[in-house]
Formats: structure tokens, sequence, C-alpha cells
């Protein structure tokens, strides 16, 4: 068995006893969560539902809605077993698992916060031609290193420490993502107005039409044999802008409003969409995505990324369940928006920039943290 690179200490200063590799199985019943009872359970939390339900999903730790009974009480830990598969969350409460969701308990004292960190730590991958799906038997089979129980206590404690600073973290970015969303509110409602350099107000806001101030570029639809695994140009597409969407290249040579260049605004209008200020090497980019042109004599760049950021929350407020597929290059130029003096557009532009300066410095701050918590992960149990 490989020694771990990271061990703790007792108490008195000794050493802990060696680590053994066991089967989960050995240590853990492990069952398969059933069907939920529709006539006993609700998508809200209230007192007369206050047992969290659990599903087989990776958002929001699996929560699927609430029931007023429950089937686990007690530590445990749970296993996604369809899809994603391998993915663990220990539990310190009573609950009900549905579907697929693999529940462990321990058949001893075996501490369900360090089990569950070194199960996420395996990797576990089954092999399928289909929708992957880890049962309980695979999943009882699979070796995972026990150290003594006051070593796994030590361990899943220090282990807390960090992911409750991890959690402080993200509530950080969140709130400064908020605060923002606030600032941005006020200003572009015009409840908040910044003075001139000199103390003057500045000019009214003009209302015009967005088409007569902007004009948006379609991207070009792609054949197959015209995408390349390499080539002299990216293809620029929705995927690439907000997931991490492989991509496509392209030898084809193009009229030059076909290319983005680093620093063009370009607004995604399909599926997840809004505007984004493009940095990168020279490109083509698909139909689902246009190129803004506009006079930047007359319009900040920075301060138009802005307003079309907070126009893309005004536009999904209006739609049903804040949902949106797609909108209309029509519908874009026609749309009626006030616009500030070119001074006032910089100085909101400069406000909003620090504001996303402070964001991205937390940001940074929390994937420090995440990247420490796994550097020792990895000293523990790869």
């Amino acid at each position: 068995m490989k020694e771990p690179k990271l061990r703790f200490k007792a108490d008195d200063g000794s050493d802990f006893p060696d680590w053994e590799e066991k089967k989960l199985g050995d240590m853990f019943s492990i069952s398969a969560g059933g069907d939920i009872d529709k006539n006993n359970s609700s998508k809200e939390k209230s007192c007369s539902y206050p047992y969290p339900v659990y599903a087989n999903a990776l958002m929001n730790d699996g929560l699927y809605g609430y029931a007023n009974y429950f089937k686990v009480d007690g530590d445990t830990f749970t296993v996604t077993g369809r899809g994603d598969v391998g993915y663990a969350v220990a539990r310190h409460c009573k609950y009900v698992p549905i579907v697929r969701l693999l529940v462990c308990r321990p058949k001893e004292n075996d501490n369900v916060d360090f089990f569950a960190e070194q199960v996420n730590c395996a990797r576990i991958f089954i092999e399928s031609t289909g929708v992957p799906q880890l049962t309980a038997p695979q999943l009882a089979v699979i070796k995972l290193l026990r150290p003594s129980l006051p070593e796994q206590q030590k361990i899943a404690d220090f282990l807390s420490t960090i992911d409750t600073i991890i959690e402080k973290q993200r509530a950080m970015v969140s709130a400064w993502e908020e605060r923002k969303k606030g600032v941005m509110q006020k200003l572009f409602s015009q409840e908040v107005r910044f003075k001139a350099d000199d103390g003057s107000d500045f000019p009214d806001w003009e209302e015009k039409r967005l088409g007569d101030m902007v004009e948006f570029i379609n991207g070009r639809a792609y054949k197959q044999d015209e995408l390349l695994a390499s080539g002299k140009y990216i293809v620029l597409r929705v995927g690439n802008l907000f997931t991490n969407d492989s991509y496509y290249y392209s030898d084809l040579e193009l009229d030059e409003d076909k290319y983005i260049e680093d620093g063009n605004l370009i607004y995604a209008w399909s599926a997840t969409f809004g505007p984004k200020i493009y940095h990168g090497d020279k490109c083509i980019y698909h139909y689902h995505i246009w190129k803004l042109k506009f006079d930047e004599n007359a319009i900040s760049k920075m301060f138009l990324n802005y307003y079309l950021q907070h126009d893309v929350e005004k536009i999904k407020s209006k739609r049903t369940g804040g949902t949106m597929v797609h909108i209309t290059k029509n519908a874009m130029e026609h749309r009626e928006l006030e616009f500030p003096s070119l001074s006032e557009q910089q100085k909101i532009a400069d406000c909003l920039s620090a504001l996303d300066t402070v964001i991205q410095k937390q940001k940074e701050t929390l994937e420090k943290w995440q990247e420490l918590k796994k550097g020792l992960l990895q000293q523990m149990f790869v």
C-alpha cells in the first residue's frame, strides 16, 4: 500500500497506526434510493415538509425538494450512481434519497466526512456505452485507505476548517457580484448620477434606437467539412464563450467582417446569451454570435458592454420563468435605450470596472484555497 505523504500526529505527539486498505463495502452498508412519495413531498421547505430530498445530481448537492417523512437518519454519505458517477457528499441530517443516489452507512464509527473526501479523490470511472451507472455492488468493491478513527477525525476536522474558509470566500464572491448588480441597477435606472469633473451636472440621457447606434454583424454557419481539428483560425462558438466546449478550426479566408479580433465587443444571441469583450487571437465566428460595430467616439466600449449586460437581465425578466432561447437581430435593433454623454459613460464604465477588479481578486483568492485543498487531498489519497 502506498504511504500517504501527509499524516497527522496523535495529541501526545506519537504516530498513529499505519493506514489499512479495505473495500468500501467492508466498512459501509450501501443501498440505493428509491422513488419519491409525491403525495408526501413538496418543492418548498416548510414546517410540514422539513426533511430534504436528495437526488442523483451535482447541482446544489442534489437537493430535489422536501418531504414530511425521512428514510435515512444519522451520519452517512451519498454517492451519485448515474451520469456523473462517483460524486460523494457527507450528510448529517434526516433525509430522503431518491432514484440512483447511493447511500453509505458506516458499520462502525468511521468518519463519513473523511470517506466522502476520499471517494471524490478516487476518480471512480464506469465504462459504459450509454449513460454511466454505478451500482451498490460496484461501489462496494472499491478499495480505500482506512486510518484509525482518531486520525480520521483529525483529518476531517482539518478539511472542514478549509471548507469553511472556502464557503466564506465563495459567499464573499457572491456578495460582491450582488453589489455590482445593485450598482448597475442604480446607475442604468439613473437613480444615481455622476457629476462632471468640475462638479456640474451631466446632460440628460437621450433615448435612442439601438440599431441607430450599433451595427450587429452575423457570423456564418459552417459545413462539417469546413471545421477542422486544427487550422489557421479558431471558429468561435457560443459554447466557447460561456462553457468549456472544445474548439474547431478552419482555414477559410472570409470577408473582414466575418473575423473578430482582440478587444472586439461581441454578443451571443442564442442559448446562453449576452455581450462579451473578446480577448484572443484573430478568429472567425459562428452565426449565433454578432460582432458589434459602433463609433467609439460616441459610445464607450466598456460602457456598452456593461449596459448590454444589464439589458440582458431586463430582457430575461420579461420572459416566462426568466428563461431565454434567443433574441433576434430585429428585436435588438429596435430596442429603445437611453444613452448618457460619452463623459458620463466613461465614469460609469470606470466604476463598474473597479468592481470587476475586486470581484476578480476575490475569485482568485477562492481558487487559491480550492487549489490548496486539492493539493492536500492529493498528498493524502493519491
